[in-house]
């Protein structure tokens, strides 16, 4: 029986989390710009007013961020259904991996779902991380 290595898989599941915990904890959204916009608008100096290009500047940079943060969500999207693609692929074969107290597990995959950002595996009763795969045995019922 061919064995496969897991290791393209675990970059992914990886790469949620990475994603995930990168997240800055307060994402600067649209309304605080305004805020500070308007502040700044509010507070200028009447000798000294704010430029037309310099105006048009800073809401094409609101636009800007605000693009970037549904970029954001959906790469983050797109990142968890692709892993678990990666699991679903999996069901039905043989596979050995470590579960969450660090004992090494062994058996065929019966289901895969998403817990928080992991794709967890079922494995014969015992559960694993798709990121936590070391092994992939082919042939047995996929």
């Amino acid at each position: 029986m061919p064995t496969t290595s897991p290791t393209s898989l675990a970059p992914t599941g990886n790469a949620t989390r990475t994603a995930a915990s990168a997240a800055p904890s307060t994402a600067f959204d649209g309304e605080a710009f305004m805020k500070l916009l308007m502040a700044q608008l509010k507070h200028q100096d009447p000798m000294n007013p704010m430029k037309d290009q310099e105006f048009m500047g800073q809401l094409a940079q609101m636009n800007t961020l605000a693009e970037m943060q549904k970029l954001n969500k959906n790469i983050e999207a797109m990142s968890r259904t692709q892993s678990l693609v990666q699991g679903a692929s999996l069901i039905g074969k043989m596979v050995q991996a470590q579960d969450a107290t660090g004992q090494q597990v062994r058996g065929i995959v019966g289901s895969v779902r998403l817990m928080g950002a992991d794709v967890v595996l079922d494995i014969g009763g015992a559960t694993a991380k798709l990121s936590d795969v070391q092994t992939v045995q082919e042939g047995f019922y996929a």
